[in-house]
């Protein structure tokens, strides 16, 4: 689990210095994986960070889930074919994947396509 801060750059919705943290899981068959980013602050979010679509370590059908600390409210989005975040909704099918559907796993609140 990697924390990484990056500089704010396009997003005026967004604090200054959003730290997040990326979390990576494989499919159990062995045919790509799942990965999430997940941020926390004070305020709402909303959308992720801009600049992260263009990087290389974000693809499509990634998915980022955003905490208001102060509220507990939560929002999430994956990244579809377009390269824009897309708010996020149970059992979307995979933007790439053919046969994967997003799910929320109880035990610890992380997607799963």
């Amino acid at each position: 689990m990697a924390i990484t801060n990056y500089k704010h750059m396009t997003s005026h919705t967004a604090p200054e210095d959003l730290k997040y943290e990326v979390q990576s899981r494989p499919f159990t068959d062995g045919t790509g994986h799942t990965r999430w980013y997940h941020s926390g602050s004070e305020a709402d979010l909303d959308h992720p960070p801009e600049y992260l679509k263009l990087q290389p370590t974000a693809s499509i059908g990634d998915f980022w889930s955003h905490k208001n600390k102060k509220d507990k409210s939560k929002r999430s989005w994956f990244l579809n074919t377009d390269k824009k975040w897309e708010v996020i909704v149970l059992e979307k099918a995979h933007p790439l994947l053919t046969g994967r559907v997003l799910s929320i796993r109880v035990q610890d609140d992380s997607p799963n396509w």
